[in-house]
């Protein structure tokens, strides 16, 4: 499925069930795509994760229900998934900026937010580069680290400032970060901070990730960390992907490459790899 219809597909599924509980791996079988770049490519593109889009959506409806019904605090908490009233009441109060019994008296103070539309617009035809590049399975070793995919573009770097105040005896250790979603559809993935595999020895703290034989797009960071990977990011979900739909991605493994050296450099090399197969007709 193309990139964009598989974002449209994601939001119709959380729309049609969304009085109802919505797992992240059932939105991504909705949309046909792994649940590792559907988070990532949804929070880049709406800058909303998919618990924040749903959870924004039903205070949203709760509230119209609220004026439109006069609905009960205690049948809103319900109908929208909150356990009890009070932590109902929390949240409405947090997303509007009143609480349900005082919005009643200030129907002006609604915070809308309305179901979300895909437009893409395909800039720049070729001007991001990048390869494509079938490479055999490898190891990996890196020390593993753990976040929720909400929090991840925060907590990530600083696992790596962390990373760089320890001692690591093996020396490929930061050539490679590696985000896994285990679970396909968890809230929770691991980050491996790794480099390749050369010995037998494992050392404590670390773990082995076997990296499976792969088509990957290979797109090149130039410039200063983590602004220039950013940067590319967006280009990928914004301009590549809508423009080559003969290609979708497969598995929950993302892959970045850095060189060695300062990161601060103007002239910092560092590399995304999104693991692709070929659409064919």
């Amino acid at each position: 499925m193309e990139w964009t219809e598989s974002l449209t597909k994601a939001i119709e599924y959380m729309e049609t069930h969304m009085l109802e509980p919505i797992e992240t791996t059932e939105v991504a079988r909705a949309a046909k795509i792994p649940s590792l770049y559907l988070q990532k490519g949804f929070k880049i593109m709406t800058g909303y994760t998919l618990g924040e889009y749903v959870r924004y959506r039903r205070l949203y409806l709760a509230a119209v229900d609220l004026l439109t019904n006069g609905d009960k605090v205690i049948n809103l908490a319900l109908k929208y998934g909150y356990e009890t009233p009070e932590s109902f009441t929390k949240a409405f109060t947090r997303f509007h900026g009143i609480s349900p019994v005082h919005l009643k008296k200030n129907t002006q103070k609604i915070r809308s937010f309305h179901p979300l539309k895909v437009k893409v617009s395909i800039e720049g035809g070729e001007s991001l580069p990048y390869t494509i590049e079938e490479m055999e399975a490898f190891h990996l070793i890196g020390k593993p680290f753990r976040c929720s995919m909400e929090q991840s573009f925060e907590v990530i770097p600083k696992f790596w400032d962390d990373f760089k105040k320890q001692a690591i005896d093996n020396t490929n250790i930061g050539e490679y970060g590696v985000c896994i979603d285990e679970e396909n559809g968890s809230r929770e993935c691991l980050y491996l901070i790794a480099g390749r595999f050369l010995e037998k020895k494992i050392p404590e703290g670390m773990m082995i990730y076997e990296v499976p034989k792969m088509m990957w797009a290979k797109f090149p960071c130039i410039g200063p960390m983590p602004g220039a990977m950013q940067a590319v990011y967006m280009s990928i979900f914004e301009e590549w992907l809508p423009g080559h739909p003969r290609y979708e991605m497969v598995m929950n493994v993302n892959l970045e490459w850095y060189e060695k050296g300062d990161t601060s450099k103007s002239d910092y090399r560092s590399e995304i790899w999104i693991p692709l197969r070929e659409v064919h007709a």
